[in-house]
């Protein structure tokens, strides 16, 4: 009985024969693609550009979802249309065209308020009282307002000396200011009070002497503001 024996080509052999197929399959679509013809060339040219158009739109359409550009199923933009939520502008207020044009209706008129105190006043008049001689140096005087009256204000004038304080003594307010006179019968008043301190000396002719018994008369008059309703 003859038996057949098959040898293995050697590695060689077999690397030769893959670079050739490999070698080989360009050519033959290079050769291929040249007994075509210049219209199925560009057709299959076209065809390449259309699905890479189609996998250019469909990734688009995976950026931005079909109901991204809405707010619970309505649309948005910046004109007025039906079914349709109208954003602000860059003002921060809604277009005019969205805004009803014209004024609602008056509504009926609320109830009167209650009645406020009365204000004002029905007369005013100025009150002034020349306080009395004060020999020892202090005058005092208060001018009163009527029963009926009430201080609003006031001031005070001093009336005697009249002359130059470096010749008859210094003058000083001890207070100019409002009074109640009577609490019980809610009388008030002006109050004003003046302290005369005497120099040491006297001018006499011309020449300043020793004031022996230097003078401390004084009078300030006291006036008041009084108002009625």
């Amino acid at each position: 009985m003859l038996r057949t024996v098959v040898r293995r080509p050697p590695r060689a052999a077999i690397f030769a024969v893959l670079m050739l197929a490999v070698i080989a399959a360009p050519l033959a679509n290079a050769a291929e693609e040249a007994a075509k013809g210049p219209d199925a060339r560009a057709a299959a040219t076209k065809k390449k550009k259309a699905k890479k158009v189609e996998r250019a739109r469909f990734a688009d359409k995976a950026k931005f979802a079909d109901n991204a550009g809405k707010v619970r199923g309505y649309s948005v933009g910046f004109a007025a249309l039906p079914s349709r939520l109208v954003l602000t502008g860059p003002n921060g207020k809604l277009p005019t065209d969205v805004i009803p044009a014209g004024v609602g209706q008056r509504g009926p008129a609320g109830p009167a308020g209650p009645t406020g105190p009365s204000g004002g006043f029905s007369q005013v008049r100025i009150v002034f009282v020349e306080g009395n001689a004060g020999l020892e140096g202090v005058s005092t005087a208060t001018a009163a307002c009527a029963a009926n009256e009430k201080v609003t204000g006031g001031g005070h004038e001093l009336v005697y000396p009249v002359r130059a304080a470096a010749a008859i003594g210094p003058v000083e307010m001890t207070y100019s200011k409002p009074t109640v006179i009577n609490a019980s019968a809610g009388t008030s008043g002006w109050t004003a009070q003046a302290v005369r301190i005497p120099n040491q000396f006297k001018v006499e002719g011309g020449v300043v002497v020793p004031d022996a018994a230097p003078d401390k008369l004084v009078i300030v008059k006291a006036w008041a503001v009084c108002t009625s309703r």
